[in-house]
Protein backbone atom coordinates (compact mmCIF):
# COMPACT_ATOMS: atom_id res chain seq x y z
CA UNK A 1 0.00 0.00 0.00
CA UNK A 2 1.47 3.71 -0.78
CA UNK A 3 0.59 6.81 0.01
CA UNK A 4 0.06 10.19 -2.91
CA UNK A 5 4.15 9.93 -3.57
CA UNK A 6 4.51 6.08 -3.47
CA UNK A 7 6.29 6.18 0.27
CA UNK A 8 4.98 2.98 2.09
CA UNK A 9 1.96 3.72 4.26
CA UNK A 10 1.23 0.38 6.01
CA UNK A 11 -0.12 0.62 9.61
CA UNK A 12 0.70 -2.81 10.86
CA UNK A 13 -1.04 -4.85 12.82
CA UNK A 14 -4.59 -3.42 12.42
CA UNK A 15 -5.38 0.03 14.10
CA UNK A 16 -7.87 0.06 16.82
CA UNK A 17 -10.84 3.10 16.34
CA UNK A 18 -13.02 3.87 19.10
CA UNK A 19 -15.79 5.37 17.05
CA UNK A 20 -18.01 7.29 19.35
CA UNK A 21 -20.61 8.56 20.16
CA UNK A 22 -19.48 11.89 21.91
CA UNK A 23 -19.82 11.76 26.14
CA UNK A 24 -20.54 7.75 25.92
CA UNK A 25 -17.20 7.28 27.34
CA UNK A 26 -14.77 7.66 24.67
CA UNK A 27 -12.16 8.89 26.46
CA UNK A 28 -12.10 6.72 29.32
CA UNK A 29 -12.06 4.11 27.14
CA UNK A 30 -9.14 5.39 25.43
CA UNK A 31 -7.42 6.35 28.63
CA UNK A 32 -7.99 2.59 29.64
CA UNK A 33 -6.62 1.24 26.68
CA UNK A 34 -3.84 3.47 26.50
CA UNK A 35 -2.15 1.62 29.44
CA UNK A 36 -1.81 -1.50 27.65
CA UNK A 37 1.40 -2.09 25.99
CA UNK A 38 0.22 -2.95 23.36
CA UNK A 39 -1.02 0.43 22.52
CA UNK A 40 1.07 2.81 24.99
CA UNK A 41 3.15 5.60 23.28
CA UNK A 42 6.45 5.30 25.15
CA UNK A 43 6.72 9.40 24.56
CA UNK A 44 4.31 9.58 27.03
CA UNK A 45 6.22 8.14 29.44
CA UNK A 46 8.61 10.64 29.05
CA UNK A 47 6.89 13.23 29.11
CA UNK A 48 4.74 12.04 32.14
CA UNK A 49 1.28 13.62 30.03
CA UNK A 50 -0.69 12.13 27.36
CA UNK A 51 -2.00 13.73 24.46
CA UNK A 52 -5.85 13.69 24.15
CA UNK A 53 -5.78 15.25 20.74
CA UNK A 54 -9.19 13.28 18.73
CA UNK A 55 -8.74 11.97 14.92
CA UNK A 56 -11.24 13.62 13.25
CA UNK A 57 -9.75 13.37 10.12
CA UNK A 58 -12.46 10.97 8.18
CA UNK A 59 -14.93 13.87 8.08
CA UNK A 60 -12.93 15.36 5.66
CA UNK A 61 -9.73 14.32 4.48
CA UNK A 62 -8.61 18.08 4.62
CA UNK A 63 -8.28 17.97 8.13
CA UNK A 64 -4.62 16.61 8.33
CA UNK A 65 -3.57 19.56 6.23
CA UNK A 66 -5.78 22.48 7.38
CA UNK A 67 -3.14 25.11 9.08
CA UNK A 68 -6.07 26.16 10.98
CA UNK A 69 -6.72 22.62 12.44
CA UNK A 70 -4.04 21.34 14.90
CA UNK A 71 -5.45 18.00 15.84
CA UNK A 72 -3.60 15.82 13.15
CA UNK A 73 -0.32 18.18 14.40
CA UNK A 74 -1.25 17.25 18.27
CA UNK A 75 -2.38 13.59 17.45
CA UNK A 76 1.18 13.26 15.99
CA UNK A 77 2.81 14.22 18.84
CA UNK A 78 3.70 17.83 17.56
CA UNK A 79 6.53 15.77 16.26
CA UNK A 80 7.34 19.00 13.19
CA UNK A 81 9.87 17.08 10.87
CA UNK A 82 7.08 13.69 11.10
CA UNK A 83 4.67 16.39 10.21
CA UNK A 84 6.39 17.98 7.63
CA UNK A 85 7.46 15.08 6.00
CA UNK A 86 3.74 14.16 5.65
CA UNK A 87 2.71 17.55 4.30
CA UNK A 88 5.33 17.37 1.43
CA UNK A 89 3.55 14.14 0.44
CA UNK A 90 -0.03 16.45 -0.17
CA UNK A 91 -0.09 17.09 -4.01
CA UNK A 92 -0.30 20.49 -4.46
CA UNK A 93 -3.04 19.99 -6.69
CA UNK A 94 -5.59 19.20 -3.77
CA UNK A 95 -6.77 22.07 -2.59
CA UNK A 96 -8.03 22.30 0.67
CA UNK A 97 -11.26 24.15 -0.07
CA UNK A 98 -11.96 22.52 -3.04
CA UNK A 99 -11.85 18.85 -1.55
CA UNK A 100 -13.41 20.23 1.62
CA UNK A 101 -16.99 21.48 -0.85
CA UNK A 102 -16.48 17.67 -2.55
CA UNK A 103 -16.38 15.52 0.71
CA UNK A 104 -19.21 17.79 2.05
CA UNK A 105 -20.93 17.56 -0.93
CA UNK A 106 -20.54 13.34 -1.13
CA UNK A 107 -21.95 13.30 2.23
CA UNK A 108 -25.21 14.97 1.12
CA UNK A 109 -25.41 13.00 -2.15
CA UNK A 110 -24.40 9.58 -2.14
CA UNK A 111 -25.74 7.79 0.77
CA UNK A 112 -24.87 4.21 0.19
CA UNK A 113 -22.00 2.88 2.05
CA UNK A 114 -20.21 1.34 -1.40
CA UNK A 115 -20.49 4.88 -3.04
CA UNK A 116 -19.21 6.39 -0.26
CA UNK A 117 -15.93 3.99 0.19
CA UNK A 118 -15.97 4.21 -3.68
CA UNK A 119 -15.86 8.14 -3.64
CA UNK A 120 -13.42 8.39 -0.82
CA UNK A 121 -10.62 5.93 -2.52
CA UNK A 122 -11.25 7.27 -6.07
CA UNK A 123 -10.56 11.15 -4.42
CA UNK A 124 -7.45 10.07 -2.94
CA UNK A 125 -8.79 10.72 0.33
CA UNK A 126 -7.99 6.75 1.68
CA UNK A 127 -4.32 6.93 0.92
CA UNK A 128 -3.69 10.46 2.43
CA UNK A 129 -4.98 9.27 5.50
CA UNK A 130 -3.00 6.22 5.38
CA UNK A 131 -0.29 8.11 4.75
CA UNK A 132 -0.95 10.10 7.78
CA UNK A 133 -1.63 7.70 10.00
CA UNK A 134 1.75 5.37 9.17
CA UNK A 135 3.71 8.29 10.22
CA UNK A 136 1.26 8.67 13.09
CA UNK A 137 1.39 5.13 14.01
CA UNK A 138 5.68 5.80 13.63
CA UNK A 139 5.99 8.37 16.08
CA UNK A 140 3.54 7.39 18.89
CA UNK A 141 5.90 4.09 18.74
CA UNK A 142 3.49 2.25 20.04
CA UNK A 143 2.91 -1.46 18.73
CA UNK A 144 -0.54 -0.87 17.58
CA UNK A 145 -2.10 2.43 16.60
CA UNK A 146 -4.96 3.29 18.55
CA UNK A 147 -6.99 6.35 17.98
CA UNK A 148 -10.61 7.95 18.83
CA UNK A 149 -13.12 10.02 17.17
CA UNK A 150 -16.35 10.37 18.78
CA UNK A 151 -18.38 10.61 15.21
CA UNK A 152 -16.83 8.42 13.36
CA UNK A 153 -19.52 5.91 14.22
CA UNK A 154 -20.97 8.06 11.01
CA UNK A 155 -18.20 7.45 8.67
CA UNK A 156 -17.77 3.76 8.68
CA UNK A 157 -17.91 3.25 5.09
CA UNK A 158 -14.61 5.36 4.96
CA UNK A 159 -12.81 3.81 7.80
CA UNK A 160 -12.94 0.69 5.64
CA UNK A 161 -12.39 1.90 2.57
CA UNK A 162 -8.93 3.40 4.37
CA UNK A 163 -8.53 0.58 6.72
CA UNK A 164 -10.30 -2.82 5.85
CA UNK A 165 -9.18 -4.60 8.93
CA UNK A 166 -9.45 -1.66 11.12
CA UNK A 167 -11.47 -2.67 14.55
CA UNK A 168 -13.90 -0.40 15.83
CA UNK A 169 -15.55 0.13 19.28
CA UNK A 170 -18.54 1.65 19.98
CA UNK A 171 -19.70 2.87 23.89
CA UNK A 172 -23.04 1.94 24.76
CA UNK A 173 -24.90 4.46 27.87
CA UNK A 174 -27.44 5.17 28.50
CA UNK A 175 -29.17 8.22 27.27
CA UNK A 176 -29.90 10.00 30.16
CA UNK A 177 -26.38 10.02 30.98
CA UNK A 178 -25.05 11.02 28.35
CA UNK A 179 -27.27 14.03 27.46
CA UNK A 180 -26.20 15.17 31.35
CA UNK A 181 -22.97 14.77 30.41
CA UNK A 182 -23.52 17.30 27.38
CA UNK A 183 -25.20 19.60 30.50
CA UNK A 184 -22.38 18.97 32.83
CA UNK A 185 -19.71 19.62 30.89
CA UNK A 186 -21.56 22.68 29.06
CA UNK A 187 -21.78 24.40 32.98
CA UNK A 188 -18.22 23.20 33.89
CA UNK A 189 -17.01 25.24 30.61
CA UNK A 190 -18.48 28.14 31.24
CA UNK A 191 -17.83 28.47 35.21
CA UNK A 192 -13.97 28.38 33.79
CA UNK A 193 -14.32 30.93 31.42
CA UNK A 194 -14.16 28.67 28.35
CA UNK A 195 -14.63 30.43 24.80
CA UNK A 196 -18.40 30.32 24.43
CA UNK A 197 -17.64 30.10 20.72
CA UNK A 198 -15.96 26.85 20.95
CA UNK A 199 -19.12 25.13 23.56
CA UNK A 200 -21.89 25.45 20.95
CA UNK A 201 -21.86 21.64 20.30
CA UNK A 202 -22.47 21.28 24.12
CA UNK A 203 -25.60 23.46 23.37
CA UNK A 204 -27.41 20.00 22.35
CA UNK A 205 -31.34 19.91 22.17
CA UNK A 206 -33.16 17.11 22.99
CA UNK A 207 -34.38 17.02 19.46
CA UNK A 208 -31.12 16.98 17.89
CA UNK A 209 -29.52 14.33 20.45
CA UNK A 210 -32.40 11.86 20.49
CA UNK A 211 -31.30 11.93 16.19
CA UNK A 212 -27.77 11.37 17.15
CA UNK A 213 -28.25 8.63 19.84
CA UNK A 214 -31.03 6.50 17.90
CA UNK A 215 -28.77 6.73 14.69
CA UNK A 216 -25.39 5.64 16.93
CA UNK A 217 -27.35 3.10 18.07
CA UNK A 218 -28.72 1.74 14.64
CA UNK A 219 -25.59 2.10 12.75
CA UNK A 220 -23.81 0.35 15.64
CA UNK A 221 -26.08 -2.52 16.58
CA UNK A 222 -26.33 -3.20 12.10
CA UNK A 223 -22.74 -3.12 11.85
CA UNK A 224 -21.96 -5.46 15.06
CA UNK A 225 -24.29 -7.94 12.78
CA UNK A 226 -22.74 -7.86 9.84
CA UNK A 227 -18.91 -7.65 10.76
CA UNK A 228 -19.04 -9.28 14.26
CA UNK A 229 -15.09 -9.80 14.21
CA UNK A 230 -14.10 -6.13 13.27
CA UNK A 231 -17.12 -4.03 15.33
CA UNK A 232 -17.66 -4.18 19.19
CA UNK A 233 -20.30 -2.55 21.55
CA UNK A 234 -18.58 -1.79 24.67
CA UNK A 235 -20.83 -1.24 27.52
CA UNK A 236 -20.18 1.51 29.83
CA UNK A 237 -21.77 0.86 32.42
CA UNK A 238 -20.05 -2.83 32.77
CA UNK A 239 -16.78 -1.09 31.71
CA UNK A 240 -16.83 1.10 35.22
CA UNK A 241 -18.46 -1.39 37.22
CA UNK A 242 -16.89 -4.46 36.34
CA UNK A 243 -13.67 -3.18 34.83
CA UNK A 244 -11.94 -6.59 34.62
CA UNK A 245 -14.15 -8.29 32.95
CA UNK A 246 -15.40 -5.28 30.15
CA UNK A 247 -11.69 -4.61 29.36
CA UNK A 248 -10.92 -8.39 28.84
CA UNK A 249 -13.61 -9.18 26.19
CA UNK A 250 -12.93 -5.36 24.48
CA UNK A 251 -9.20 -6.49 24.38
CA UNK A 252 -9.96 -10.27 23.14
CA UNK A 253 -12.05 -8.49 20.21
CA UNK A 254 -9.29 -6.88 19.07
CA UNK A 255 -6.35 -9.64 19.41
CA UNK A 256 -4.97 -8.83 22.76
CA UNK A 257 -4.77 -10.61 25.89
CA UNK A 258 -6.14 -8.13 29.29
CA UNK A 259 -3.41 -6.78 31.09
CA UNK A 260 -3.06 -5.50 34.75
CA UNK A 261 -1.42 -2.46 33.64
CA UNK A 262 -4.83 -1.23 31.94
CA UNK A 263 -6.50 -0.71 35.62
CA UNK A 264 -5.66 2.93 36.73
CA UNK A 265 -4.61 3.28 40.51
CA UNK A 266 -7.78 4.38 42.36
CA UNK A 267 -5.76 6.26 44.46
CA UNK A 268 -4.65 8.81 41.85
CA UNK A 269 -6.26 12.31 41.32
CA UNK A 270 -6.99 13.10 37.58
CA UNK A 271 -5.36 16.77 37.05
CA UNK A 272 -6.05 18.33 33.73
CA UNK A 273 -4.73 21.05 32.09
CA UNK A 274 -4.18 22.69 28.68
CA UNK A 275 -1.68 23.39 26.60
CA UNK A 276 -2.19 25.47 23.64
CA UNK A 277 -5.06 24.01 22.33
CA UNK A 278 -4.41 20.27 22.82
CA UNK A 279 -5.51 18.92 26.07
CA UNK A 280 -2.73 17.04 28.23
CA UNK A 281 -3.46 15.08 31.02
CA UNK A 282 -1.16 15.15 33.51
CA UNK A 283 -2.04 12.09 35.60
CA UNK A 284 -4.57 10.67 32.79
CA UNK A 285 -4.98 7.47 34.74
CA UNK A 286 -6.76 8.40 37.20
CA UNK A 287 -9.07 6.07 39.10
CA UNK A 288 -12.60 5.27 37.44
CA UNK A 289 -15.27 7.07 38.49
CA UNK A 290 -18.22 4.43 38.96
CA UNK A 291 -20.71 7.34 39.27
CA UNK A 292 -19.03 10.46 38.07
CA UNK A 293 -22.61 12.09 37.78
CA UNK A 294 -26.17 11.88 38.53
CA UNK A 295 -28.52 12.75 35.93
CA UNK A 296 -31.10 14.70 38.39
CA UNK A 297 -28.63 16.87 39.26
CA UNK A 298 -28.67 18.16 35.40
CA UNK A 299 -31.75 17.20 33.96
CA UNK A 300 -35.51 17.84 35.51
CA UNK A 301 -38.30 15.17 35.14
CA UNK A 302 -40.18 16.59 32.08
CA UNK A 303 -36.80 16.68 30.34
CA UNK A 304 -35.92 12.77 31.19
CA UNK A 305 -39.44 11.83 30.47
CA UNK A 306 -38.81 13.90 26.94
CA UNK A 307 -35.58 12.68 26.26
CA UNK A 308 -36.47 9.03 26.99
CA UNK A 309 -39.35 9.01 25.09
CA UNK A 310 -37.38 10.30 22.03
CA UNK A 311 -34.65 7.70 22.68
CA UNK A 312 -37.00 5.04 23.11
CA UNK A 313 -36.24 3.03 19.68
CA UNK A 314 -32.04 3.50 20.41
CA UNK A 315 -32.83 2.18 23.94
CA UNK A 316 -34.04 -0.83 23.01
CA UNK A 317 -31.56 -1.81 20.51
CA UNK A 318 -28.79 -1.53 23.25
CA UNK A 319 -30.80 -3.02 25.82
CA UNK A 320 -30.97 0.11 28.19
CA UNK A 321 -34.17 0.19 30.39
CA UNK A 322 -36.03 3.24 31.04
CA UNK A 323 -35.52 5.22 34.33
CA UNK A 324 -38.40 7.20 34.53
Amino acid sequence: MTGASGAATDVTPPPVFIVGPPRAGTTLLYRLLLRHPAFFPPAFADEGSVVLAETKMFETATRTYDPDDVDAFHFMLENEEAYNDFLDLVPRWRGRRLFEFLDAVSRKVLRGPRLRATYWRLSGNSSLLEAYFARAHTVRGADRLLAKDPQLFRRLPELSATFPDAQALFLSRHPLDVFSSYAKRLHDSEVRGDDPARLSWLRISPEAFADEYNTGARVATETARAEPDRFLIVDYERLVQEPVAELTRTLTHVGESFDEACLPDPEAALDVYREGRSNRDVRPFGPILTESKNWRDHLDQHTANHLEDLTASGMLLLGHDQRT
